[in-house]
């Protein structure tokens, strides 16, 4: 419905006259209230600044839906584009509960590097008290007796402090804000503890569930579903049990088993949806759900463009050589019906750089290295002196890039080493194994030093990072989930954002992996469209769309079911 009014425009521009029955009178003049901006009492933002018209649409229709009577758990799902002010969303809506005596407490989960921020945005622009309970156990016991309004914590929180989380919120009226909620969405995987332990958490409670994310879809409509039960009550899901889904919008799903190099035997599940059926769900859940894209209408104005240009690589010679031996095994392992999800990941590491195989403790990297000594090294490798020559570049010209990798071991602490060889300015961010502290360190230093032109990152820093001073993103290798290229390009195309000609640099080797995973991303995309009813919108120039000669002979639905969750 928040779209409504530019939809209007459109078609009285286009000539015709928009004619509404007396059914539609109740939706309307709920649209005109959602419409009013909402101040709240409390809520400090800079001179000059106030909650977006989508912002405040959304928190106004979100309000409402607390006093729902139709769930138990009264949820609703802020489905906005990265970049559009979640954080501060999650501040005004706890502010203006509190304000209207409906909570007596806030829980805002979020991820474990993303927590100091978050709670930073409550205490800087709310009048709330809110806390980061760290340290050892007996440390984290004794905080949790203190005075605050909101307990910012990540997840895994729910499990390893349940005794004690369940004697804070126990009995009162909690808000509960799920970050990056897509993090403990299970859909036709087990749940984790956090999960179990949180809806556990969320029954102890008067409750008020406010699931937020961009990126819910990734590879299953069932990841969807699954968002909708973040109110602790799975078995009374707006959108039916999973088998109620399946029945409905599944076209056929198939399961197939495989052999392991060490001889173990698994299965895997493939499923196939029906677009056209898809297309049904947001109708189904608009009253429980608000979208929101940059590029929709009403808020592409309040937004920069962001350009992304396909780079592509042309492997060296020396570099094919390996590549070859490895796909020559894959061949192999596929004609005895093997698993050749190891030589994928091979793949995957040689397009970075071969010199990552010395590595891998898999058996075929450890036999590629034994083998072939001498190709095992970063002599000739054409990616990684494209990303050097285009940060060296960057930096020259006195900007600032964000670059990202799935490999951390494999990828990241190479691509660090050349960086510091060639003396650029840089830190590197990464999750296990990287301290909070160390997290926060290398985010500040981007931020606030002028010479570090790089910001090195694993996934880990996809989520929640605010980088308005870089212009550029570079892909240094392309991920499979399109919901994850998004969350990488946000880094820098944020709500505040002020720099013009942002760019984001996706590379792409060609006549490799990389070119079908390319395709698995567009893929995901359009299934993400279906689902929630949005247009996902990715400004893409240069593309490529090659087929790789040795994964032709695969069906790509099979290869990605297969193995796309470890590459």
């Amino acid at each position: 419905m928040f779209l409504l009014d530019s939809l209007l425009e459109d078609l009285v521009s286009s000539g015709f006259t928009p004619v509404f029955f007396s059914e539609c009178i109740p939706a309307i003049l709920e649209h005109l209230e959602f419409k009013k901006k909402l101040v709240v009492d409390g809520l400090l933002l800079p001179d000059g600044f106030e909650l977006f018209p989508y912002q405040s649409y959304g928190l106004r229709k979100a309000i409402k839906m607390a006093d729902s009577t139709n769930m138990e758990a009264p949820l609703f799902f802020f489905n906005f584009g990265t970049g559009t002010g979640k954080s501060i969303i999650s501040a005004a809506g706890a502010q203006e509960l509190f304000n209207q005596g409906k909570i007596d407490l806030c829980v805002a989960f979020t991820l474990s590097k993303l927590k100091i921020n978050l709670m930073r945005t409550f205490n800087q622009h709310t009048s709330l008290n809110a806390v980061n309970v760290e340290g050892q156990k007996k440390q984290r016991q004794k905080k949790y007796k203190g005075e605050f309004d909101v307990l910012v914590t990540n997840y895994e929180r729910c499990h390893f402090d349940f005794e004690e989380l369940s004697d804070i919120v126990s009995g009162k009226r909690v808000l509960w804000i799920m970050d990056e909620c897509q993090k403990v969405i299970h859909s036709d995987q087990k749940a984790t503890n956090a999960r179990k332990a949180m809806d556990k958490l969320i029954k102890k409670a008067d409750s008020i569930c406010w699931p937020m994310s961009a990126t819910v879809v990734n590879d299953s409509p069932l990841n969807f579903r699954d968002t909708f039960s973040l109110n602790g009550r799975p078995r009374k899901n707006i959108l039916g049990t999973k088998k109620d889904f399946e029945d409905e919008f599944l076209e056929s799903k198939f399961e197939k088993s495989f052999i392991t190099r060490k001889g173990f035997r698994f299965s895997t599940t493939t499923y196939s949806w029906d677009n056209d059926k898809l297309e049904t769900i947001p109708e189904r859940v608009s009253d429980y759900t608000m979208s929101v894209r940059k590029r929709d209408k009403p808020v592409a104005s309040m937004f920069k463009d962001i350009d992304v240009i396909v780079t592509p690589i042309q492997m060296s010679p020396e570099d094919r050589f390996i590549y070859r031996k490895v796909e020559a095994e894959a061949e192999r392992i596929k004609n005895a019906s093997g698993s050749i999800s190891v030589c994928l990941k091979n793949l995957r590491y040689i397009c970075n750089t071969p010199e990552v195989l010395q590595f891998s403790n898999d058996d075929l990297s450890i036999e590629l290295c034994r083998e072939y000594p001498k190709s095992i090294t970063s002599k000739y490798s054409s990616k990684l002196e494209v990303f050097l020559d285009q940060v060296e570049a960057i930096g020259r010209s006195k900007e600032k890039v964000i670059a990202f990798t799935k490999f951390t071991k494999l990828t990241l602490f190479t691509l660090h080493k050349y960086l510091k060889k060639r003396g650029i300015k840089h830190v590197i961010h990464y999750g296990a194994g990287q301290s909070q502290l160390e997290s926060q360190k290398a985010q500040d230093e981007f931020k606030n030093n002028d010479d570090v032109v790089l910001f090195l990152t694993s996934d880990a820093g996809a989520h929640g990072l605010n980088f308005q001073e870089a212009r550029y993103v570079i892909h240094y290798d392309v991920p499979y989930s399109y919901d994850l290229l998004v969350q990488r390009n946000d880094r820098i195309n944020r709500a505040d954002s002020y720099l013009d000609g942002q760019t984001s640099y996706l590379y792409i080797t060609e006549d490799s992996i990389e070119e079908r995973i390319w395709k698995e991303n567009k893929r995901r995309k359009r299934l993400a469209e279906k689902t929630q009813g949005v247009k996902e919108y990715l400004k893409v120039d240069n593309d490529v769309d090659l087929e790789d000669a040795f994964l032709a002979g695969i069906p790509f639905e099979e290869l990605i079911s297969h193995y796309g969750a470890s590459l």
